[in-house]
């Protein structure tokens, strides 16, 4: 749904430890010089001097993580714990990299460890999110919402959203939130995370505009153009729906509805003229008859597999070009299709009487 980036890994400059001062701080050069392997050699070829020391671990444990082996980062880390449990860093680091393996209820205990020493909101904030990951939206909620302030970092209020939208809330006050977020970060996805809460709030004229907004900073592609077309459409704003779909750039059925719904028929037609098969032949003859043309929407269906619908579309038009004997032989055939007997009885009764009586087929 969406993506937060993964916390950078702690790196706590190492103490006097005597003549393991040097190997440390070359590890850590070589981390801080974004080599992990150099560090992690360094680190492996003093081990047997070194393990008795938790940052020992906890330095190699970063030069793991960071070359991707996330399962030996985390048994490096938990190495670290067993000689230093009380080590906050260790049990956020070792939570970030839980995160990363998706192992959320590992890393929600984690990062509840790291909290209960630390006590701030960057480890309230890895826990909520693995709360959220996991499909915990309440509790993430509810953790969040205790370190929430003027001074928020945008993460944390962007995950509190998140979580807030996924468990029902949208409420105004959410939505002033939103909003705020939107404006000061001035980023597309904070645009469009306004749009979502609005949509789901019933506002969907605003939250066309969020996501507007979110397209001038953010190239938009096909699919975020139906979004927003979808979007003005429930608000009763068929012309821009319409509109929204021919800045999509394809040649799509799929834009043929809101030309329609617009009230722009000559538009749709040339549309589905760009496009084959039994849909388009559909809808052209839809098309056809609202203009009033059932001669045309026959052309229409032409060529195309005798389905239920194609059939119920022809004896339609064959009613309204008062050919009534060719009318009832289609909806007799119907009548005979299951689920379609009820539908067209009174039609094929009509017709019936129409064609009995000598009237119309007079073309």
């Amino acid at each position: 749904m969406f993506l937060i980036c993964l916390s950078t890994m702690i790196l706590v400059p190492p103490p006097a430890f005597g003549s393991s001062r040097g190997v440390l701080q070359q590890a850590l050069f070589f981390l801080e010089g974004e080599e992990p392997e150099k560090a992690f050699d360094v680190l492996a070829s003093q081990e047997v001097s070194l393990k008795g020391l938790s940052h020992y671990w906890s330095l190699r444990a970063t030069a793991r993580f960071r070359m991707g082996e996330l399962e030996g980062a985390a048994e490096d880390f938990q190495r670290g714990l067993t000689l230093d449990p009380e080590n906050a860093d260790l049990w956020r680091n070792l939570g970030w990299t839980f995160h990363g393996m998706d192992r959320w209820k590992d890393g929600a205990e984690a990062f509840q460890r790291a909290l209960t020493v630390s006590q701030q909101g960057k480890d309230a904030y890895g826990l909520a999110l693995c709360l959220f990951n996991a499909g915990d939206a309440v509790a993430a909620k509810e953790k969040m919402a205790e370190w929430l302030k003027a001074d928020t970092p945008p993460d944390w209020l962007r995950l509190f959203v998140h979580a807030s939208l996924a468990s029902g809330d949208t409420k105004p006050e959410l939505l002033r939130q939103m909003e705020g977020l939107a404006l000061e970060s001035g980023r597309a996805e904070d645009w469009r995370l306004l749009a979502s809460g609005l949509h789901r709030a019933g506002y969907a004229g605003r939250a066309a505009l969020a996501l507007e907004t979110a397209f001038y900073l953010k190239k938009p592609d096909h699919g975020d153009w139906q979004a927003l077309a979808g979007l003005y459409a429930s608000a009763g704003l068929p012309h821009l729906a319409a509109g929204a779909m021919e800045r999509a750039g394809r040649d799509a059925m799929d834009g043929v509805p809101y030309l329609m719904a617009a009230g722009r028929y000559r538009d749709a037609l040339l549309l589905l003229q760009k496009n084959e098969g039994p849909e388009a032949g559909m809808l052209a003859a839809r098309l056809h008859r609202q203009a009033g043309n059932p001669s045309a929407a026959l052309a229409s269906l032409s060529g195309l597999k005798e389905t239920p619908e194609v059939l119920y579309m022809k004896g339609l038009c064959f009613r309204e070009l008062s050919r009534y004997s060719e009318a009832r032989r289609v909806f007799a055939l119907l009548a005979e299709v299951p689920g379609w007997e009820f539908r067209v009885k009174g039609l094929l009764n009509r017709m019936q009487a129409l064609d009995e009586a000598g009237m119309g087929d007079s073309y």
